[in-house]
């Protein structure tokens, strides 16, 4: 294994790609321990850790982010470098049998009967329509899904035109300009909005933007965008069944996209006080956008009350009297649910409370597939988390039950404080839990292989967080994840 990385040429290939030895080490040493599932003690519920506000206490946040905002640097960050093909999955599979018949029945085809039948409620009917105004199966996928045609399963998810209007039809990023401007400006118009894309993609996606920022600045609103692409050096080696480095024909090590964790460092890279987080197909109309831009303001200024509160603390820390410090135990038990014992002293509450926060909104779950809200027990400290199914031993009965007895769904609906107490960013490397990672098996040229996905941005990624959940309504969750999801009322006009 050692002498793996010692040629003159994968010297090369990793001082091109600015991976460290030392972080080939770190993954070879996750391999090695395989992965290490999350210990769940119950789900996060109203009342234990969930947090359900009143019409009161929502206009109270409300107006509380309504007066900071122009005092904060604000900003959204939206990873989108997510391809469409999964959207078209079923059409994908649909299209390779009608490749294989002479004579494809259009009724034999689930899917692709199913588009047809409501091609005229999706937003892309017009300019699909233009290139083919048939109705063959075969013409009408490929004239969709492939090049020349709108090429829509190669094409980032977010330039998918997703929504009709009257004169016009808005891909997901545009979408997301339209919900942005209503919450993020601040009394100078200041929009600040990072989408991470696809490297490949980036020119394409800056131009197509650029072109649409006219429609959009509507009055004082100045969009001022940034795009991130995932950084190769968090790329992660894949190794065979017995975690030894595998290389390619030309004697390169092979490298894997680590997966979404990676996007903690361009989470990094913004400098602003507060960043809310989004995926790129959470999106819905302007008829239906008041709830949305509504919670938004309710999770911010809950985030930016209790932030306050917590850096008040911090400062009250540096000298603290025995009343002080009940009060401020208390604080910690009450509002942010940490786990607090008679003896800790200040410089332990000191470590506790300076640290990153985050304000997760959460939905009742309706079977989404994704993470939800837990109580898990880490080093012996009982913590909120993020949890996938992936990270559950669901081998045992117990984890299993805690597991389906959830009531909440994580929609990915966050927002962060990412200063300290003194103003001062905090490095988020440094708040990441690096057994969180996830070790999956893959094929390369028939070899099975292993990979290692990074701990997930909202999982792993930001476990050392103080964590707080708020329940929102699934009105605010409109997931695109298949085409036919872009049929759902909250994406019709």
């Amino acid at each position: 294994m050692e002498n793996s990385f010692k040629s003159e040429q994968i010297k090369k290939q990793l001082l091109g790609r600015r991976i460290s030895r030392d972080s080939l080490d770190q993954q070879l040493y996750q391999f090695n321990k395989d992965n290490i599932m999350v210990e769940l003690r119950r789900p996060v519920v109203i009342g234990d850790g969930i947090v359900r506000l009143d019409t009161n206490d929502e206009n109270k946040f409300i107006e509380t982010y309504n007066s900071a905002i122009n005092l904060l640097e604000a900003a959204k960050f939206v990873p989108a470098s997510g391809a469409a093909s999964r959207m078209f999955k079923e059409l994908l599979t649909e299209y390779s049998e009608v490749e294989n018949r002479k004579i494809p029945d259009l009724n034999q085809f689930e899917y692709s009967q199913k588009l047809a039948q409501n091609l005229d409620r999706l937003a892309f009917y017009d300019e699909l329509k233009s290139i083919c105004d048939s109705m063959d199966i075969k013409k009408l996928l490929e004239s969709l899904l492939f090049e020349p045609g709108l090429n829509y399963s190669n094409l980032p998810k977010g330039l998918i035109k997703f929504h009709k209007y009257k004169d016009s039809s808005r891909t997901a990023f545009e979408e997301h300009l339209v919900e942005a401007r209503e919450y993020l400006g601040d009394e100078s118009g200041n929009c600040n909005i990072d989408f991470t894309v696809p490297s490949e993609y980036k020119t394409d996606i800056e131009e197509y933007l650029e072109e649409k920022l006219f429609d959009y600045q509507k009055d004082h609103i100045k969009f001022n965008l940034s795009y991130s692409v995932q950084n190769p050096a968090t790329d992660t080696i894949a190794v065979d069944m017995n975690n030894n480095p595998v290389k390619n024909e030309r004697g390169e090590l092979i490298f894997r996209p680590a997966g979404h964790g990676a996007l903690i460092e361009n989470l990094n890279a913004i400098d602003s006080d507060i960043i809310f987080i989004k995926n790129i197909d959470n999106v819905t109309t302007e008829k239906y956008l008041h709830d949305t831009v509504k919670y938004k303001k309710v999770l911010g200024g809950y985030l930016i009350s209790i932030k306050n509160q917590i850096n008040e603390i911090l400062l009250e820390l540096e000298s603290v009297n025995k009343d002080k410090l009940k009060r401020i135990k208390q604080f910690c038990t009450d509002k942010l649910e940490i786990e607090i014992k008679e003896e800790t002293g200040t410089e332990w509450l000191m470590q506790i409370l300076n640290r990153p926060v985050r304000v997760c909104g959460v939905v009742m779950n309706q079977g989404e597939p994704g993470g939800g809200p837990f109580w898990v027990n880490k080093d012996g400290l009982i913590t909120k988390q993020i949890v996938e199914s992936v990270q559950v031993d669901m081998t045992s009965n117990k984890q299993k039950e805690i597991w389906n007895s959830s009531t909440h769904f994580n929609p990915v609906d966050i927002v962060c404080s990412v200063r300290d107490y003194k103003g001062e960013k905090f490095d988020l490397n440094n708040f990441v839990d690096h057994d969180a990672c996830i070790i999956t098996k893959k094929s390369i040229d028939g070899k099975e292989i292993k990979a290692l996905e990074l701990p997930g941005l909202w999982n792993g990624a930001m476990a050392d967080w103080i964590t707080l959940f708020i329940e929102v309504p699934l009105i605010t969750f409109n997931p695109v994840k298949t085409v036919f999801d872009l049929l759902r009322e909250e994406h019709q006009n």
